[in-house]
């Protein structure tokens, strides 16, 4: 997996929201060329911590549609990943590349991390298509 940009917060309790707010351009170029980014040590306590950094980042939020796992609402356009046993394994996929309405970013948030065994991967389709061939 190509590595992706990563930043961590300068100050303990950093606000996410005002950091993407203050260097968007810087960010929307960097997650342009790279696919994804990664943002570490920020204060994102909660779903209205991360709801204020989705609003940062753009002011058209789409909804969950096309409902085609289980996923719950925690609050406005905030859901859980998808609602699936700890035992079991989700093969990697293209996320929502099912729906007629695609978003432009898919953004997710660790509220609490796995104590054993957990991960997330986010490869990009052509990354994971340069590593197969």
């Amino acid at each position: 997996m190509p590595c992706r940009p990563s930043f961590g917060a300068t100050s303990p309790g950093a606000d996410l929201a005002r950091w993407i707010g203050d260097h968007r351009s810087t960010a929307y170029e960097l997650a342009r060329r790279a696919g994804a980014m990664l943002f570490r040590g920020f204060a994102v306590r909660d779903d209205l911590d991360f709801r204020a950094s989705l609003e940062a980042l753009s002011s058209r939020i789409l909804g969950y549609g096309e409902l085609s796992s289980p996923r719950s609402e925690v609050s406005d356009g905030v859901y859980t990943s998808t609602d699936y046993p700890a035992d079991q394994h989700i093969v990697l996929h293209n996320e929502q590349s099912y729906t007629e309405n695609w978003p432009t970013r898919i953004v997710s948030f660790c509220e609490r991390a796995a104590t054993k065994g957990g991960r997330t991967p986010s490869p990009t389709p052509g990354g994971c298509c340069r590593a197969s061939s």
